[in-house]
């Protein structure tokens, strides 16, 4: 860390959410009336071209002489003196267009006037300014993603030429003195092309590079550095080192760089007695080193981490620095010895000669440590109380409206939300789970109370088992300190799914009660429960946007709750909603709990079979398209040396075999789509249904909170192509098993399985029945409520295994 920081002569924000790199900023000459003016011009990929006229103090709208709207994204910006009868154009690079300005200053706004355009043929990456061929007038090179370097004039194209071996775009720059381009390949070394060679390739279609130099890492940025009568040097700064190499390729000296830079720039060079180079390196450290040769002569702290320096002369000022860093802030500085604000905390130095002193120092300690945690509580209860959400308001649900009327396979709700906030800039982004979604899904509030509209949107074609909507608020309180502040909303069960009919099904679940049942009338209300007919007062239905059907009936003689669907995942959502809404109508009572008579343990063994089908049916699909490209690849190949033989054999029907080929996998490739599909339908009614399950077992065997949480990492956990539901869950389990609910120091020798594809579910299901059964008697899996009853023996040093009746 640097001892001092840049001193701030004129700083600015370019724009909002843009995005800036290496070539973005120039510094340009503009003709007054009186004189040339130095201004500031700043490109983004936003397509957004400002300039600047910066002078000493902060940032005022008289600074900003010219902000416009371009056509294209702004890759990069550049001076060029295309005559010289002609003041010096302004050269902007867009992805299929090179443009030339001109610019011009009058009554303090900067014109700007297009003064010839080329199309690209290519998608451009990057360009360089020169005297090609050692002539006075500059011309502009435009390298290509695909490794085309095209050279144009302001009138018209000059020449192309592609370069051999290209993978990727680098940076690459122009040496006057050897009238060459110097060009960083993707073999991670630098390649030097004359441009009398170029020439003449771009015709013939082939030359070779004058002399290339292996660097083993890739180029981050490049710069050349003039000299009269003496040879010119180039710096190239790579991820691990520096380079100074001669115009002829011969590395002058190279220094291993402590940190990851991302711009350079030399300013003054001094070739007596001895070549004597200076330059300005800046990275991700926030630090600017000046550098002479290899030897570090100062370094200041910058606010912003750069990606693009130049130096330019405001004000009769010379010799400001000018950064550019990703986001758009845009400062004028210079080196000074303003101290950066840091002090290294000095240690005391004292010993302590007994052990009773030593006791006595850290009860003092620890006394300090307990009144530091009571302020970090009501520090964080104070910080809560910044930004918080004080009123959410729900308007009626409805389908979603579009061109064609009404969508009744989705629905919205207009929502208001109320924030009330103490600080300024408060970023909020709204979290939900498809097929839910929100728009808009981030905004930003200032200081006091602001209300924001919210459209929440649900989509029929996924099942959701998620009713609630996760508000992030983040905000900047100090130096850079970000903190963050959470708020759950309760979603509107109206946007989820359809009042109507109840009707019977397959699937039943009941809740039994310690106090008698409540009217369904009074947990759902009318609107609610239904519109038109007034619903049974025990009974209550609602169709969900995919279609499935779920009754919940109240009992009228006992008090019992049953759900009741043909599908059941369905059951969840409905399950979970009920539980919440008998909890807040018997808040008051504290003898009232729930509880199930049975888990629904087969109807959970069937979604696991079911998602592991279609899991083998994908990978096997995969497989058998796998081995189809090979056999097309290898087809290819054959057809290929056939071709190129002098004497060519007959085809062999090869070709037919090829077209045959190449239909079936067109059709493996829709089959795996409709399997994956299928894959991520199962999955998402596999954590429906273990969803439910651990809401019965919270129900069933009064489990902690922590003991829920535990479940609710092993049971919900998101499978990759590797390793998927299967088995993850299967190691979890049988850790819990191992450890947590061991009945014996045996049964905690058991090894862990392998994280290999299952070829059956047998296993799992085993477990899973176990979990549950010690879960129901009494056990625990959260550490710090873990117990251990010592009823059952372990048979052959393995987890007991189930008896018929519970396998069946």
């Amino acid at each position: 860390m640097s001892l001092f920081k840049m001193r701030d002569w004129w700083s600015t924000v370019s724009g909002y959410e843009e995005f800036h790199t290496n070539g973005s900023l120039t510094i340009a000459p503009v003709a007054t009336e009186t004189e040339n003016k130095n201004v500031i011009i700043v490109g983004s990929f936003s397509s957004i071209l400002r300039v600047y006229g910066p002078t000493q103090g902060s940032f005022s709208p008289d600074h900003l002489l010219l902000e416009t709207q371009l056509t294209q994204p702004i890759i990069s910006l550049g001076i060029a003196k295309v005559k010289s009868t002609l003041p010096s154009l302004l050269v902007v690079l867009h992805p299929r267009l090179l443009v030339f300005y001109s610019l011009s200053l009058n009554s303090g706004q900067v014109g700007l006037t297009a003064f010839s355009q080329h199309s690209l043929s290519h998608t451009s990456h990057s360009m360089v300014i020169g005297g090609f061929g050692k002539i006075t007038e500059q011309l502009v090179c435009v390298q290509s993603l695909d490794g085309q370097l095209s050279v144009y004039d302001h009138n018209s194209e000059i020449l192309r030429y592609n370069l051999p071996n290209f993978l990727l775009p680098g940076p690459f720059v122009y040496v006057f003195r050897t009238d060459t381009f110097l060009v960083s390949s993707s073999g991670r070394s630098l390649d030097a092309y004359r441009y009398q060679t170029l020439s003449s390739g771009s015709k013939a279609r082939k030359s070779k590079c004058d002399w290339s130099l292996l660097l083993n890492e890739p180029v981050v940025d490049m710069k050349v550095i003039s000299s009269d009568g003496g040879p010119w040097y180039i710096m190239v700064l790579g991820e691990r080192n520096l380079y100074c190499l001669e115009d002829l390729g011969i590395v002058l000296f190279s220094k291993k760089l402590e940190s990851y830079a991302t711009c350079i720039l030399p300013y003054k060079y001094n070739s007596s007695p001895v070549p004597t180079i200076n330059y300005i390196m800046a990275g991700h450290s926030q630090q600017l080193q000046v550098f002479s040769n290899q030897v570090m002569v100062w370094s200041a702290q910058l606010s912003h981490p750069p990606v693009s320096l130049a130096v330019g002369k405001f004000d009769d000022l010379d010799g400001l620095i000018v950064t550019l860093d990703e986001v758009g802030h845009v400062q004028c500085s210079y080196l000074g010895t303003d101290p950066t604000g840091f002090t290294q905390s000095i240690v005391p130095n004292h010993s302590v000669s007994t052990v009773k002193e030593l006791e006595e120092e850290l009860k003092a300690w620890q006394t300090t440590i307990d009144g530091l945690q009571d302020n970090d509580v009501s520090e964080f209860v104070q910080e809560k109380t910044l930004v918080e959400v004080i009123a959410v308001s729900y308007e009626e649900p409805r389908p979603l409206e579009t061109d064609e009327g009404d969508d009744v396979s989705r629905r919205c709700v207009e929502a208001k939300i109320k924030i009330k906030s103490s600080v300024d800039s408060v970023s909020a982004h709204i979290d939900l789970a498809l097929p839910l979604s929100v728009h808009p899904s981030n905004f930003t509030c200032q200081s006091g109370i602001q209300e924001v509209d919210l459209t929440f949107v649900c989509s029929g074609d996924l099942l959701t088992f998620q009713t609630e909507a996760h508000v992030i608020m983040t905000y900047l309180k100090g130096q850079d300190q970000t903190h963050r502040i959470d708020h759950t909303l309760s979603l509107p069960l109206g946007l989820l799914c359809i009042p109507t009919k109840p009707q019977d099904g397959q699937h039943k679940i009941t809740l039994d009660s310690t106090h008698n049942c409540v009217s369904m009338s009074l947990l759902y209300p009318y609107k609610e429960a239904g519109g038109g007919e007034a619903p049974p007062s025990n009974a209550v239905a609602f169709r969900t946007l995919n279609g499935d059907i779920v009754t919940i009936i109240s009992s009228k003689t006992t008090s019992r709750y049953r759900l009741q669907s043909d599908s059941f995942p369905s059951l969840y959502l409905f399950a979970n909603d009920l539980v919440n809404r008998l909890k807040k109508h018997f808040e008051k009572k504290k003898d009232f709990s729930l509880s199930v008579p049975g888990l629904p343990l087969p109807e959970y063994f069937d979604a696991i079979e079911q998602h592991h089908r279609s899991r083998m049916a994908l990978q096997q699909c995969q497989e058998l398209l796998g081995k189809h490209s090979r056999q097309f690849r290898a087809i290819q190949k054959r057809l290929l040396a056939r071709f190129r033989d002098k004497t060519p054999a007959g085809l062999a029907h090869l070709d037919t075999l090829l077209d045959g080929t190449f239909m079936q996998l067109m059709a493996l490739t829709e089959k795996c789509e409709q399997l994956k599909a299928e894959e991520e339908r199962s999955m998402r009614e596999l954590n429906c249904v273990s969803h439910l399950v651990i809401l019965l077992l919270s129900l069933s065997s009064h489990i902690t909170s922590d003991d829920t949480d535990v479940l609710k990492s092993v049971l919900l956990c998101n499978g990759t192509s590797d390793q998927g539901w299967e088995e993850l869950v299967d190691v979890g389990v049988t850790h819990l098993l191992r450890f947590n609910l061991a009945k014996s120091q045996k049964e905690e020798t058991v090894s862990l399985p392998d994280l290999t594809p299952p070829i059956d579910c047998k296993r799992l299901k085993r477990h899973l029945a176990l979990l549950c059964d010690r879960l129901v008697k009494g056990g625990h899996v959260a550490p710090s409520t873990a117990t251990r009853s010592l009823n059952a023996t372990p048979q052959n040093g393995h987890l007991p295994t189930l008896t018929e009746e519970n396998e069946n």
